[in-house]
Formats: structure tokens, sequence, C-alpha cells
């Protein structure tokens, strides 16, 4: 799942900079670009110190701390993400794209209700945006706030009838909310156009796939998809994590959420759920 968003391409972008501009912007292309280039690479701090440089050259760009504040989330550093991503809604107040941001960077520091704030903010100002719909239902959802996630969900699908995640998170709302309806997940298996990653989860939750059976898959990859093996684990977890609270076994849930967030990278969605998933469990444990 997404981490954040930036609203151009990195190296296009500073390359044009750097070929068009004064000294000032030059410098502030030419160190995005490197940074660009460490964070692909997975050299996160290498990357945060020129995009850090990138600023200190053009203090007065939102998209300087927008880049820099996506290289921190990667990292799990979350309370330096928000700071910039704040400080890009100060200086271009209004950017939907910077509400979204700032309300992943919310998400992971586990402040739900501002997380809830920044989404709706984001969708206020880009109504078609799929990307805060979704993310304002998954808090809800983590936060036991089930009619809304629900109606966030209902949203999805009809802004993308293709969308195929987004009846397995309707599904996890009933089975959550005590009526599991199994119908929302038959209706687009029926109509063929899952997908092979798809359709495993949507196996596992009808129960004609093991949990075992559903993490080999992951493993064995015999579909020959193309993922990250860390994520993709960490999301096959988290839903084997789910699987397993429906049906009241905590202990199972635990150690699959667990392994979640053992496997996972850190600005994944799955990862801060499962987290949460695993703070909530703590809490009803008896003490």
């Amino acid at each position: 799942m997404t981490r954040f968003a930036r609203r151009w391409n990195i190296p296009v972008f500073a390359l044009a900079l750097f070929a068009f501009t004064g000294c000032e912007m030059a410098t502030s292309a030419y160190q995005t670009y490197q940074g660009h280039k460490a964070e692909s690479a997975g050299r996160i701090d290498e990357a945060i110190r020129h995009y850090s440089a990138a600023i200190d050259a053009t203090p007065k760009v939102a998209e300087a701390y927008v880049t820099r504040g996506g290289a921190y989330s990667l990292k799990g550093d979350y309370e330096s993400a928000l700071a910039d991503f704040s400080r890009a809604i100060e200086l271009v107040p209004g950017n939907s794209v910077y509400h979204f941001n700032r309300g992943n960077a919310y998400m992971g520091l586990r402040r739900p209700a501002e997380a809830i704030v920044e989404f709706s903010r984001a969708i206020e100002l880009n109504s078609a945006g799929i990307g805060a719909i979704r993310r304002r239902g998954l808090v809800y959802f983590q936060t036991s706030r089930y009619p809304e996630a629900r109606a966030d969900f209902v949203q999805v699908l009809a802004l993308n009838p293709e969308d195929v995640f987004a009846p397995v998170w309707l599904y996890l709302v009933s089975a959550r909310s005590g009526d599991p309806d199994a119908s929302l997940l038959t209706g687009p298996l029926e109509k063929g156009k899952t997908g092979p990653w798809a359709d495993k989860v949507y196996g596992l939750f009808l129960d004609t796939l093991s949990p075992q059976a559903f993490e080999e898959s992951v493993l064995k990859n015999e579909d020959r998809e193309q993922y990250d093996l860390d994520e993709r684990l960490s999301e096959a977890h988290f839903y084997i994590g789910q699987y397993h609270l429906i049906r009241g076994d905590k202990d199972k849930a635990r150690r699959a959420f667990l392994k979640a967030t053992d496997t996972g990278p850190l600005g994944i969605y799955e990862y801060l759920a499962a987290s949460a998933e695993l703070s909530a469990l703590e809490s009803a444990s008896p003490q």
C-alpha cells in the first residue's frame, strides 16, 4: 500500500530545474536528484541528508519538505515526517496531497483522531481522491468505527468498481461487527476479475485456503507476480491475524500480527495496522 504521495517525478523535475533555473534552485534540484537515487537504493539516511541540503538551498519550496517527509516516513521517524508535512501545508495551504501525507504521519504516530481530520480535509479538497477515502476508512476500521469504515469503502467502490480489495475490507468490517457477509467476496470472485493475489486473500476468508497454505503461496509465488517479498509477507500475516481474530483465537492472531510487524517495511499500512491490533490486544488482556 501507498506510504505517502508526491505530486511530481523527482528525477525529471530536478534535472529541469538544474538546467533552467538559478543557482539556489539548481543546487536544490541536484540535491533532490541525488537524494532520490539514494532513496531508490535503500540508503534512506543519505537521502535525507541530500533532501535537507535541498531545503537549505530553497527553504520556501513546499515540495522539498514533502520529499524529505516521505523519506522520514520510510525509516519510521513519523515525528520528523509530521513536521515536514506541516511545514509544506504552511507554505502551500489547501493542497490535498499534503494533508494526505500528514494523515499518514499521524497514523504512524498512532494518533487516529488527527489522522481522520487530515484525511477528511484531503477529501474536502479532492472529493475523488480514492487514496484519502480508503485511508480514512482504514483508520475508522482500526478504531472500531465500523459504520463509518463501511461508508468509506462503499464510496471507494463507487468511484472505482474494479477495486478488488475494497470488498475485502467491507467483508472485514462485517465480520468484525459480528455479522460476516461472505457474499461480499463471492460476488467479485464469480465475476472473475480479482487477480492472483486477491484470489488468495478471498480464499483465506472464505476458508478455501488455509492460513498455512496462504502464507506458503506468498513464499512460493507460483503465479510469478512481481512484488517485494517482505511487504507481501507483512500483508499476508496481517490478513491471517484478521482471520484468527474473526474466529476468536486471539493468541494466533497475536502471533500473526507480530510476524506482520517483523517482516513489514515500516511505512506500509499493514505494518501500522498490525501494530495497532497488537496494542489493542495488549490493552484487552487481563493485567
